[in-house]
C-alpha cells in the first residue's frame, strides 16, 4: 500500500460505524482514510461515548485489508499511537519553543528506521526543556495517547471478515481545538493540542503526516513484526512500575505495570510474585 484514499463527510454519526457497514466497497488494496467534521454517535473502547464536537478534533478511521491469521493485529492500534506521537510530539514542540529550532527532518520524522526516530525525538525534547514545560508524552497500553498525563488521543482498532482477507478498522480521534469546558465533561483527566499549546491549530496539518507515518510503520511491522517498535514503546508506557488494575472483561487483576512482552502484550507483575501477560484490557491507575 503506498497511496491514501480520503473519505470526508461533514457530519456522520462514527467514522468506524460507517466504515464497518461499507468495508465490502473500500478497496482492499490501499489504505482509505475516512473523516469527518462531526460524529453524532462517536465512540470509543468499551462503547464508551466519544465526545465530538464539530470541526475542533480530529475524527477518522483508517481502513486497509490484513491476510487471514497474521500474528499482529494486536499491535495495529499500538503501530498507531506510535505513528502518532511521532508526528505530534516535534510539532507540539515547536509551537512550545519561544523560537522554533530548524533541524534537518523534524516535520516530517518519516524516514529510515524506528531507532533514528526515538533517538531524535527523545534529544529533541531534551534539547528544549519538556520537562520544565510540564510536557511528557507517554502511551497508555494498549493504544492511548497520553500529554501532561492527560489523555489527548483514543484509538479503536475493529475487524470486518471476509472469505479472503480481514478488514481492519482502525479508529482513531485526536482532541486538537477543544476546550477546557468540554473536556471537563470528559470522564477521565483528558487535555487538547490547543489546551497545552496556547494555540489554535489546522486540522489538516496532523492528520496527512500521521497516516503516511502509519503506513510505513505498518510496512515495517508486517516485515519485521512488533520487535522493532518494542524498544520505543516501552520507553512511552505510562505507569511503568506503578499499581495499576486491569479489566480485561472477565477478570480484573491488581499489581505493577512491569514491562512489554516482546509481541506487545502487558506484563503485570502480581502481589505473589508472578507474572501475568495480557492480551488486552482497561488500566486503571
Amino acid at each position: 500500500m503506498k497511496n491514501i484514499n480520503y473519505i470526508h463527510f461533514d457530519t456522520i454519526d462514527s467514522t468506524n460505524t460507517w466504515t464497518k457497514k461499507n468495508a465490502a466497497n473500500l478497496d482492499p488494496n490501499q489504505l482509505t482514510c475516512i473523516t469527518a467534521l462531526e460524529q453524532t454517535a462517536g465512540r470509543g473502547r468499551f462503547f464508551r461515548k466519544w465526545l465530538s464536537p464539530k470541526g475542533q478534533n480530529i475524527y477518522a478511521t483508517l481502513y486497509f485489508c490484513l491476510p487471514i491469521g497474521c500474528p499482529y493485529l494486536i499491535n495495529l492500534g499500538q503501530i498507531l499511537s506510535l505513528s502518532c506521537i511521532s508526528v505530534l510530539i516535534p510539532k507540539i514542540m515547536q509551537k512550545l519553543a519561544a523560537k522554533p529550532r530548524q533541524s534537518p527532518g523534524i516535520e516530517s520524522l518519516t524516514t529510515q528506521s524506528r531507532e533514528l526516530s526515538l533517538r531524535f525525538s527523545s534529544q529533541l525534547l531534551h534539547d528544549l526543556g519538556y520537562k520544565k514545560k510540564g510536557f511528557c508524552p507517554q502511551v497508555k497500553w494498549p493504544n492511548d495517547i497520553l500529554l501532561n498525563h492527560k489523555k489527548v488521543a483514543g484509538i479503536l482498532c475493529e475487524t470486518v471478515p471476509f472469505e479472503d482477507r480481514i478488514g481492519i478498522v482502525l479508529g482513531i480521534g485526536i482532541n486538537v481545538n477543544m476546550s477546557q469546558e468540554l473536556l471537563d465533561l470528559i470522564d477521565q483527566p483528558a487535555t487538547s493540542l490547543a489546551q497545552l499549546s496556547g494555540q489554535t491549530w489546522t486540522l489538516e496539518q496532523i492528520l496527512e503526516p500521521i497516516a503516511k507515518q502509519f503506513l510505513i510503520d505498518l510496512d515495517l511491522l508486517k516485515k519485521q513484526g512488533f520487535g522493532p517498535f518494542r524498544d520505543e514503546y516501552e520507553a512511552l508506557l505510562a505507569f511503568k512500575g506503578e499499581s495499576i488494575t486491569c479489566n480485561d472483561g472477565i477478570q480484573t487483576l491488581k499489581g505493577i505495570c512491569h514491562s512489554i512482552n516482546c509481541d506487545g502484550r502487558l506484563n503485570l507483575l502480581l502481589p505473589d510474585g508472578t507474572m501475568a501477560t495480557l492480551n488486552a484490557g482497561e488500566l486503571k491507575h
